[in-house]
């Protein structure tokens, strides 16, 4: 398992989200291989990036604001899910159509998006991985006959025959995550579970119900990303050092509504999606960044750091 530092310093991201606007980001090229004498001029990778999200949205305005974001860095992902969530703000339901209100005004710029990159998804393989998950909070909503679509997709995706890790970003809570993980030890063998767990990887936006405590005492050998930090003391966290002002060291002009309006939610469709700031903005953004192949560091390697955070080993919990 891994935590996340203190005290990093935060990042200020603009993003166009108007029609005639992309994002400007790319992977960075593929290497030559040591020993071949092979030509290598703009070779990009071509290998993308599994995640699947589960996300409290409209709980507050961050992960709707977050999920347009990702939809504009789409094409640097195989997305293998997006999931409504609850979270200890917004414990007995999900909302499932605000997912697909953005997905639907993606749909909408996603031609002027196709002119400028390659490999953006079509907004109906987006909807085809749109679930719900349980509409309660943690553990007490997990156990045996409690599967859900959610957690039946999670199971799913891990178990495609692909060699790629799969990433899960919380956004919110993890109850159907832990509903996957428990389904899958109660039915496997002790050698199929770790096969199971040796394919995911975990970027948690801090611990937001009671589920990732279970994960990772139940799971010690997952590899599992998140701040570990008091009930609702967030500021200690290193995610909140992209959008809040409680963040030592960080640019915060461009962090408030008047910005945010006059360059984002006025800029069409997408942009119109994207609401006003309330508490902090995009926090659960640092959750893809980490995983954007921009040549700053490795997702294997969160102790190198980059956009998602530095982050160390925890070996006390171990």
């Amino acid at each position: 398992m891994f935590l996340s530092t203190k005290g990093i310093k935060s990042i200020s991201l603009s993003v166009c989200l108007a029609t005639a606007c992309v994002p400007v980001f790319a992977t960075a090229a593929a290497a030559s291989t040591a020993g071949e004498n092979v030509e290598q001029k703009n070779v990009v990778s071509a290998e993308k990036t599994r995640i699947l999200i589960l996300s409290d949205i409209g709980n507050e305005p961050d992960d709707s604001q977050s999920l347009v974001r990702f939809l504009l860095y789409s094409n640097e992902f195989d997305v293998e899910g997006i999931v409504a969530t609850t979270s200890t703000w917004l414990r007995d339901k999900v909302n499932t159509p605000m997912i697909h209100e953005r997905i639907d005004a993606y749909e909408r710029v996603l031609p002027n998006l196709q002119k400028h990159a390659q490999g953006y998804p079509s907004a109906k393989s987006l909807r085809d991985v749109v679930r719900s998950g349980r509409a309660g909070f943690g553990m007490a909503h997990v156990g045996e006959g409690k599967s859900t679509d959610a957690s039946k997709l999670i199971i799913q995706a891990v178990d495609k025959r692909d060699d790629r890790p799969l990433w899960i970003t919380l956004w919110g809570g993890g109850v159907d995550l832990a509903q996957a993980l428990h389904d899958v030890k109660a039915e496997r063998t002790p050698q199929e579970v770790d096969a199971f767990i040796s394919k995911i990887r975990v970027y948690a936006i801090s611990d937001q119900d009671n589920t990732g405590a279970w994960i990772r005492g139940n799971f010690p050998q997952l590899r599992y990303i998140t701040s570990i930090h008091a009930w609702n003391e967030y500021f200690l966290s290193t995610w909140i050092g992209m959008s809040s002002s409680r963040a030592v060291g960080g640019d915060m002009s461009k962090v408030n509504n008047d910005w945010l309006a006059e360059n984002i939610r006025r800029k069409g469709p997408l942009g119109a999606v994207y609401p006003p700031l309330e508490y902090s903005m995009e926090g659960d953004s640092p959750s893809f960044l980490y995983l954007l192949r921009t040549g700053l560091g490795d997702p294997e390697h969160p102790e190198y750091g980059n956009w998602g955070g530095r982050l160390w080993r925890d070996f006390t919990r171990e």
